[in-house]
């Protein structure tokens, strides 16, 4: 059985197979290797990608982006302050928690975690699309300044989309290892990871 890389942006979201002794980013369903992590909801579908972001000006009170930047955070949190303020999908506060307002039919509101499940479903139907098998194992990249209640929303929304975790990673040590950096070297080479 196949592992798999995931990354999991703000705006975007990608997946990585190891083929032919390098890691290679698999192309989505549209030909691109960046899926926008964007999330459109209607009355009876949740709509992922390309299609959401595209549909984004007539739906917009109803299609959440940069969910990363609320999840695993309270409602009172400052990020989740300065989010609320720029999004056009409600944030409302549910218990302390933040929790996006759709509207339609009936009210509804969806928890960021939840958000985030249906980008990591989708990550996981591209790479199972580009091997041509089931994959449920993934090593998924997390900012370096995740707290852990950030890294279990995520681990959480992972495991919910059908993922086995095997790790989180922190991203510049996901880029490092991508290019073989920090691997044994004969010339005895060392690299610095500056932020």
């Amino acid at each position: 059985m196949a592992a798999i890389g995931v990354h999991f942006g703000y705006t975007c979201a990608c997946v990585a197979i190891f083929k032919d002794g390098r890691a290679e980013v698999v192309a989505n369903d549209a030909g691109d290797r960046v899926t926008p992590a964007v999330v459109a909801y209607r009355d009876t579908e949740q709509i992922v990608g390309i299609a959401a972001k595209q549909g984004r000006v007539r739906n917009a009170a109803n299609t959440v982006v940069k969910v990363k930047q609320v999840l695993g955070r309270s409602f009172e949190d400052p990020e989740v302050q300065t989010h609320k303020a720029e999004s056009k999908c409600p944030l409302v506060n549910k218990g302390e928690k933040p929790m996006y307002e759709m509207t339609g039919e009936t009210t509804r509101h969806v928890a960021p975690q939840d958000v985030a499940k249906l980008i990591l479903h989708k990550m996981k139907e591209t790479a199972q699309s580009a091997l041509g098998a089931d994959v449920t194992e993934a090593v998924i990249t997390v900012p370096f300044e995740f707290a852990h209640a950030q890294k279990a929303a995520l681990r959480a929304a992972a495991e919910a989309a059908g993922f086995r975790v095997l790790r989180l990673i922190h991203e510049p040590a996901a880029a490092l290892l991508a290019y073989g950096i920090g691997q044994d070297c004969p010339s005895g080479k060392r690299y610095a990871m500056n932020y």
